[in-house]
């Protein structure tokens, strides 16, 4: 076999692992994870005692959603969760001194690709409106149904008497809210929270004048 034929063959020789080479990383790189989603943590465990405004946060695994045609509860009735990734997240105010249950029926939340929690979550928990030792998540609701500290933002802001020198947060009900908003600059610390993305609108119509 002359120096030619011996150099062609090796040449081919390399293509043909270069080419297995590939096919293997690609088999690895397009592996599908197949692991059922687990409930890492929550911010709030069975028998707790919260303020009367704040949240029940679930941390799973791997990124959620609420799968069609479900439902999930708050003291027995249907409410929407708020999903962050992994984080699945539902929000309560005006609950002074009332007992609260949590309950995510098995299925209710997958996956992205449609793997089930298959596990029934249900979580009890007392809300007081005076808690020893802290446990306030905001300063102050807003709630334009009247559930909340306040029906308007600008009230909200208003009450601020003191200007604080930490962050002040202010949590807003999903609900349309006509108003111009202001916050003065001796309020530095003001945070605004909305309970969802698409479910708070604040808006203010101005009038023109020719």
């Amino acid at each position: 076999m002359n120096t030619n034929s011996i150099n062609t063959i090796s040449k081919y020789l390399l293509l043909f692992l270069l080419i297995l080479t590939g096919a293997s990383c690609n088999d690895n790189d397009d592996a599908e994870d197949t692991s059922i989603p687990v409930l890492i943590s929550q911010n709030i465990n069975d028998g707790d005692v919260v303020g009367p405004s704040g949240y029940v946060e679930l941390t799973f695994s791997k990124a959620m959603r609420q799968a069609p045609d479900t439902e999930i509860y708050f003291n027995g009735g249907v409410v929407r969760v708020s999903i962050n990734y992994e984080k699945v997240r539902y929000t309560f105010s005006g609950m002074e001194n009332k007992e609260c249950t949590f309950e995510v029926p098995a299925g209710a939340l997958t996956d992205m690709q449609g793997r089930a929690y298959d596990e029934d979550f249900f979580l009890s928990f007392t809300a007081k409106s005076e808690i020893s030792g802290g446990g306030k998540v905001f300063d102050a609701i807003v709630d334009s149904k009247g559930n909340g500290d306040y029906t308007t933002l600008q009230a909200a802001i208003n009450a601020i008497t003191t200007p604080p020198t930490s962050p002040y947060k202010i949590f807003i009900a999903n609900g349309t809210y006509n108003e111009c908003v202001r916050i003065n600059k001796n309020k530095p610390f003001v945070h605004l929270i909305g309970e969802s993305r698409d479910g708070v609108k604040i808006q203010f119509a101005l009038a023109l004048t020719e």
